[in-house]
């Protein structure tokens, strides 16, 4: 809704006779009016555009000024005021919302009478033409002519009377469903100034020479090579884009800071009041040194640039506190501020025009722009967003937006970073959204405010990835790779794209979801075709000659071996560290060895003693055994005998007792010793005894624990390190499940087939990711090709399959296949028929 407010006139009766009669080009039709102030009584929908209805339409003209004319008030800069107010193109009211429009204007402009404040009230008609034009292309429309002098004949002053009725206009389309115009508050991006334009089209003017020169040449002479080529961009449109991309891309205020530095951006923090440095309040943003095409920078305000691209808006993205200024930022608002203060025209160097890293491996490039677009197309939180949530879509259009404004400056491709570039700023233009939007859940709770929505941390993940991200390629293969992988995250984005443009088709926004889908098809074929200029022919390229089907398996089964190297790798690691701190079997198998040659060197040092023991024993058995038999012979002597051997018959007994006893506790002792001698040579033998499993060790004699034991606590470090050395070096053949016994022959037998054949499958880690780089490459580049060539060379791809088929030597019929019939011809050689035994 527009509105037009003329100069002040003088003649009342010369304007309602205008706006009743036929026009300068006959366009009024149909006038009637609407409504009118209540002094006149006229009755809303008074048709006078009947020929018989002049005289009523001149009376209305004498009714509105009677009162002027009789009281000779006349002021000096006229006391007509007249406002036309109109629709664009395909879009009406009815004459009672129109009316409703007449009043409230007349309300806030303080036309109307007030008996509280005793104001009385101006004389006014609001008269209701039909469309300007002919058919449905005119603007449907009505005029506003109020009489300044009051009833009372005093003056009304209508202040400010073209920003209230831009106010008045922008509620009214909210209210009644119309397209909102850019520019108004919570709708839209903020307008240029005519000498914003002429800045912008100076430029254009004065970098066309170089525009055939490439990208990097139009960036260094301040051209913003993200819009469309050859057409004058204003420089609050690239200062825009480029701060949404740093805001996408970062996780809090000092990373958006720092991302907006690395992109060429000079920041300039205002700060509380009074010069309180402990608080940022807002923020101005500024292109380096002639980037606006003038002599030094010119600052616009965040909000300037787009509503939520304001200081409070931004940290809603990171902080449920967006007026408080995180203390980790003060610094990096600092660091801002004294780059802004240094000579102008200088900037950091942005990190698209950073080249990759020197020891950068090969790959890494495609590596990370296929987990930026494999992460992209993993994003599912804009399905199950409620088309009630306004803030939360506002909020995905606004992050992607941002990450389409990040791959403009990061793509080699002109043509696909202009349109990547517009259709930024189209979503951006989309997602601006009063300051605080309406707002339903899933379950059709209404609340307002702004709160994070669910795809936002996707997007921001996805951003993240593409900012890391090495642009240029390590070789003709690479270049491939991270074209196509582009793409594909560009064909991702445009998904997102296309789930906004249907939110907004949703929700009657036509002007919105128009541009968004002419941006989405634009963009969408200008991807296929950088990835159609990057890719070689399908003959050119390692699994190009697949079929879909063999492509899609060959891709399966090399990301389960991937997955299985990765266990084993991270297995291996595990085992690695723990090698490494001396948790290995190997070192684990030298403690336990040393403390069994402990114990062992503890039971021989005991062996001397014990075989002493048992010596012992056994003389004492013998000196038993010779008593027995010395007393043997007394036991048939009689009484005189045994006293001439001066003993009795009692005490040979006691004797012969004594004796016995001296046996036994002998032979117990003997027991005993030759026990404790058998344990303790068991124990001294232990460590040198080979249990399945373990090495073979050499037969322990007497003293080679002590000496073993010796050297291990002498040289314990040298022995320490081996086992360690030993531990690393087996790690992966632990990790992937080998044994001891055999870890040679598998080392054997991989040498062998080595020499021998060419094995299909990957056989490490390094080639399964390799070869699945190479597929996932090819699948892409079959997603993203141009339709036309996608179907050429699939057409190209079954004919040759179809020769490989034909050109096959086919395998000889067995003689009594079915199919090929009895043989009854003769047989000559040997091994026909049923003699031969080769027969079935």
């Amino acid at each position: 809704m527009n509105n037009k407010i003329m100069k002040r006139g003088r003649n009342v009766a010369g304007l309602v006779r205008y706006l009743f009669g036929k026009g300068d080009a006959n366009e009024h039709t149909g006038q009637r009016i609407i409504a009118a102030a209540a002094t006149l009584g006229i009755a809303d929908g008074t048709r006078l555009d009947a020929p018989g209805d002049w005289p009523k339409v001149l009376e209305v003209a004498r009714h509105l000024d009677a009162h002027r004319r009789l009281a000779g008030v006349a002021p000096e800069d006229g006391w007509v005021w007249h406002c036309a107010i109109s629709l664009p193109p395909g879009e009406r009211l009815a004459d009672a919302q129109w009316a409703e429009v007449a009043r409230e204007t007349v309300r806030r402009l303080g036309f109307e009478a007030d008996e509280e404040s005793g104001r009385a009230g101006c004389r006014w008609i609001a008269v209701h033409h039909g469309p300007s034009g002919k058919g449905d292309g005119g603007n449907d429309h009505i005029h506003l002519a109020v009489n300044l002098v009051r009833s009372d004949l005093t003056i009304a002053a209508p202040g400010r009377d073209r920003i209230a009725m831009s106010r008045l206009c922008g509620d009214a389309e909210r209210r009644y469903g119309l397209y909102v115009v850019e520019g108004r508050p919570g709708r839209g991006m903020p307008g240029y100034t005519r000498a914003a334009k002429e800045r912008a089209e100076r430029a254009r003017r004065r970098t066309q020479p170089a525009r055939t020169q490439g990208k990097a040449r139009g960036r260094a002479q301040g051209r913003d090579v993200g819009e469309a080529a050859g057409r004058a961009v204003p420089e609050t449109a690239t200062l825009a884009r480029k701060v949404r991309a740093a805001a996408t891309a970062a996780t809090g205020e000092a990373e958006f800071v720092q991302a907006a530095l690395d992109a060429g951006i000079l920041l300039r923090p205002r700060y509380g009041k009074g010069g309180d440095r402990s608080q940022v309040v807002g923020y101005s943003a500024a292109l380096p040194g002639n980037g606006s095409g003038t002599a030094g920078p010119i600052w616009y305000g965040g909000g300037k640039l787009a509503a939520d691209l304001s200081l409070p808006r931004l940290r809603a993205r990171w902080t449920t506190a967006p007026k408080a200024t995180p203390p980790g930022a003060l610094p990096a608002w600092q660091h801002a501020n004294d780059l802004a203060a240094g000579p102008a025209g200088t900037g950091a160097r942005t990190r698209a025009d950073a080249a990759p890293p020197a020891d950068e491996p090969a790959g890494q490039a495609a590596r990370q722009w296929q987990r930026a677009a494999a992460r992209a197309a993993a994003a599912r939180a804009l399905h199950d967003l409620p088309h009630g949530d306004t803030a939360g879509w506002a909020a995905a259009a606004s992050d992607t937006a941002g990450l389409l404004s990040l791959l403009a400056d990061r793509v080699d491709d002109d043509d696909l970073a202009a349109e990547l570039a517009d259709a930024a700023h189209t979503l951006a233009w989309s997602a601006q959204t009063p300051r605080h939007p309406r707002t339903r859940d899933h379950r059709g709770a209404d609340h307002r405010g702004d709160r994070r929505a669910p795809a936002r941390s996707d997007l921001a993940e996805v951003a993240r990835f593409v900012r890391a991200a090495t642009r240029r390629g390590g070789g003709t293969a690479e270049d491939t790779a991270v074209a196509v992988a582009i793409a594909a995250l560009v064909l991702a984005l445009l998904a997102a794209v296309a789930l906004i443009r249907a939110w907004h088709d949703h929700q009657q926004h036509r002007r919105q979801a128009a541009a968004l889908g002419t941006g989405y098809q634009r963009c969408r074929i200008a991807a296929r075709a950088h990835a159609g200029n990057a890719a070689p022919p399908w003959q050119h390229r390692p699994h190009g000659a697949l079929g879909d089907a063999a492509l899609r398996r060959q891709a399966d089964r090399v990301a389960a071996e991937l997955a299985r190297f990765t266990q084993i790798e991270s297995r291996a690691a595990v085992l690695l560290q723990q090698a490494r701190a001396g948790d290995g079997p190997a070192a684990s198998r030298l403690r336990d060895r040393a403390a069994a040659l402990t114990a062992a060197a503890a039971a021989e040092t005991e062996l001397p003693a014990a075989r002493n023991r048992l010596a012992a024993a056994l003389a004492e058995q013998d000196a038993a055994r010779a008593r027995l038999a010395e007393l043997a012979p007394l036991a048939d002597l009689g009484r005189l005998a045994l006293r001439a051997h001066r003993t009795s018959r009692a005490q040979l007994t006691r004797d012969q007792a004594a004796a016995r006893d001296r046996l036994t506790a002998a032979t117990t002792a003997e027991h005993n010793a030759r026990a404790r001698l058998a344990d303790l040579t068991l124990q001294a033998a232990a460590p040198f005894t080979g249990d399945q499993g373990t090495p073979a060790r050499p037969a322990w004699q007497d003293g080679a624990a002590t000496a073993e034991h010796t050297d291990l606590t002498t040289n314990w470090h040298e022995h320490l390190a081996a086992a360690i050395a030993d531990d690393v070096d087996t790690a992966p053949d632990r990790a992937a499940g080998l044994t001891a016994q055999t870890r040679t022959a598998v080392h054997a037998t991989r040498r062998i087939l080595h020499t021998t054949t060419q094995p299909r499958g990957p056989a490490t880690a390094v080639q399964a990711r390799e070869r699945l780089a190479e597929l996932r490459t090819e699948q892409a580049i079959r997603a993203t090709l141009p339709a036309d060539r996608a179907d050429r060379e699939q057409q190209q791809r079954l004919q040759h399959a179809a020769a490989r088929r034909a050109a096959r030597p086919q395998a000889a019929p067995r003689r009594d296949d079915p199919h090929h019939g009895p043989d009854h011809g003769p047989q000559d050689g040997p091994g026909h028929g049923r003699a031969g035994g080769f027969g079935r």
